[in-house]
């Protein structure tokens, strides 16, 4: 594009200049500049859109083995083959859902019918001929739906750290089997670092940080403070 407005450049005004020529040298530096400048306006345009249509690379198909086989064992390779791979699918209020994660946040989206196959086609493909609309057996799209534990329980999703029960700390981003969440911090959220043998003085400030928590807390008298004050410190020791 470029060489060719600088040939638009070179024979549009030659002949608009004096007859010496000096004015058409000055008239045609102005349109060789002008030229450049279209030229890169365009390359930055079409870089711009092919940016904003550019399709997602798209995942790894596992081919499954249909022809001869029962659709159920189908369905379960397929399950099976999704959470190799991966995928963010899980079982949310009782019905397949998926997390969503844009703009540094996530959500939770139910799937229908329709969607769940789209998903099946998408990392799965059969040795059969193409079914349906998307090439996944539709019967095994309906036995996915059927199955209650096809994949992952997931409960919510949480934007900050979490204490389980036995004391273990959710803190890296993604699913969690054991508390059944899914942790998306936001992009503007820093944890620091855990040392996994905090020395004294790192335990006694984070008694500290404990202890600031707790201040504001209505303790029912003062000594279930003492109490809470005291099992802060002997956890940070």
């Amino acid at each position: 594009m470029r060489s060719f407005l600088a040939r638009v450049a070179e024979n549009t005004l030659p002949r608009c200049g004096d007859p010496d020529g000096k004015d058409t040298i000055q008239v045609n530096g102005t349109w060789r500049l002008l030229a450049d400048y279209l030229a890169e306006e365009a390359m930055a345009g079409i870089k711009d859109t092919v940016a904003k249509t550019r399709v997602p690379k798209r995942p790894h198909r596992t081919k499954l083995r249909a022809k001869g086989r029962d659709m159920i064992d189908v369905a379960h390779d397929a399950t099976e083959a999704l959470r190799e791979a991966g995928a963010p699918l899980f079982i949310h209020d009782g019905k397949p859902a998926r997390v969503v994660e844009a703009g540094g946040r996530a959500t939770i989206t139910p799937l229908d019918r329709r969607s769940l196959h789209y998903v099946l086609s998408t990392y799965c493909t059969t040795d059969s001929k193409p079914f349906g609309v998307f090439g996944f057996p539709e019967r095994a799209t309906d036995l996915v739906l059927e199955m209650p534990h096809s994949f992952p329980l997931l409960d919510r999703v949480i934007v900050v750290p979490m204490l389980l029960e036995d004391g273990r700390l959710v803190w890296t981003r993604g699913y969690h089997a054991d508390a059944r969440v899914y942790y998306a911090p936001p992009p503007e959220l820093v944890v620091p670092s855990i040392p996994k043998r905090p020395t004294i003085e790192e335990a006694s400030a984070a008694g500290e940080r404990l202890g600031w928590l707790l201040r504001d807390f209505p303790f029912l008298d003062d000594p279930s403070c003492s109490n809470a004050s005291r099992r802060t410190r002997w956890r940070s020791s």
